[in-house]
């Protein structure tokens, strides 16, 4: 679990949670996080799960898909989070999930997202998405 912390002009992603592992982070702040691939803050591979508590995520590209998250096959949560700005090049400004995760929104805004593909704020190409609470 980390908590509390800032991380402010990340070069590169901020977390990549790999095959099988979880995350939690909580009252964080992330700024301007930024890759030439998939998720430009955070990063889920297959089988692994981040969950995201009062987090700010502010800024973040991705030359692929996920200016600020995505997850392949993996879980994500958001909690009471604010994701700002995020922009990606193919598809999901803030959040991009494929083959088969599952995404859970609770208390959120997402704000300010681009993408130059498909989904604005949020690209999925596959089902199994949950949604509650969010506000667009």
């Amino acid at each position: 679990v980390l908590r509390t912390v800032t991380l402010s002009s990340v070069l590169g992603r901020a977390f990549e949670v790999n095959d099988g592992s979880a995350l939690v982070v909580e009252d964080t702040f992330l700024a301007t996080a930024g890759v030439m691939t998939f998720g430009g803050a955070v990063r889920v591979h297959p089988g692994a799960s981040a969950t995201l508590r009062n987090v700010v995520i502010e800024g973040g590209t991705a030359a692929g898909r996920g200016g600020q998250i995505h997850a392949e096959q993996g879980m994500v949560t958001l909690e009471r989070c604010t994701l700002a700005g995020g922009v990606a090049q193919d598809g999901g400004g803030a959040v991009s999930m494929q083959g088969g995760g599952s995404l859970i929104i609770r208390d959120s805004m997402l704000v300010g997202a681009t993408s130059y593909g498909d989904g604005g704020a949020i690209f999925k190409f596959v089902p199994a998405t949950a949604w509650s609470g969010a506000r667009r």
